[in-house]
């Protein structure tokens, strides 16, 4: 795992995952289990998806079931981030039984777990949230007001991944962050800077 440890906010998730034969759930399970990460506010929508296993076209049922999926665009209607919330995950899966669906392989295991441990270990004060709202499991930045959206947020050894207090927008809720997102775009400049 000391290839995980290096690697983990420097390459993307699913090619250390690739690189050591792991489902790409599963080493976000255990960078966490290692403490190399915390759990994390938002899941992009494209992990949640492959967790769920979602059929194409899957997305509206399960908001339909309370899955809080966020899709912010700028006024032009161009999507630039799409995420969905932990604990509406954690809420869901409860609300279905997700051993059950995990057992008729409807859905990832190492997904389930994730999820489910990150919400008990956070219920229990066991751990906390990651330090940004929008750091990604792979601790890729996911604020689409940020000038760092789509890179990789690392430990620089005077902070930890999410923790740069010079970042001007960790703080944001993800409302208030669809509402910049597009003010910013309605006065012609696109992102605000960070």
């Amino acid at each position: 795992m000391s290839y995980l440890r290096a690697h983990l906010g420097r390459q993307r998730v699913e090619a250390i995952a690739e690189h050591l034969g792991l489902d790409v759930h599963l080493l976000i399970h255990q960078a966490r289990i290692l403490g190399i990460r915390r759990p994390v506010r938002l899941w992009p929508a494209e992990l949640v998806e492959a967790g769920l296993r979602l059929p194409r076209g899957g997305w509206p049922q399960v908001e339909a079931e309370g899955i809080d999926r966020f899709r912010i665009t700028d006024r032009q209607g161009a999507l630039v981030a799409d995420l969905v919330s932990s604990t509406s995950l954690a809420r869901w899966l409860e609300d279905r039984n997700a051993e059950h669906l995990e057992a008729e392989g409807r859905i990832n295991p190492w997904f389930r777990r994730e999820i489910m441990e990150s919400m008990a270990d956070l219920q229990r004060r066991l751990t906390h949230w990651e330090g940004c709202r929008f750091l990604s499991p792979g601790h890729v930045c996911e604020s689409p007001l940020s000038n760092s959206h789509g890179c990789f947020c690392t430990d620089n050894g005077q902070h930890a991944a999410g923790a740069d207090p010079k970042c001007l927008v960790r703080h944001l809720s993800v409302h208030e962050t669809i509402d910049q997102a597009r003010r910013g775009a309605e006065r012609g400049r696109g992102r605000p800077p960070a």
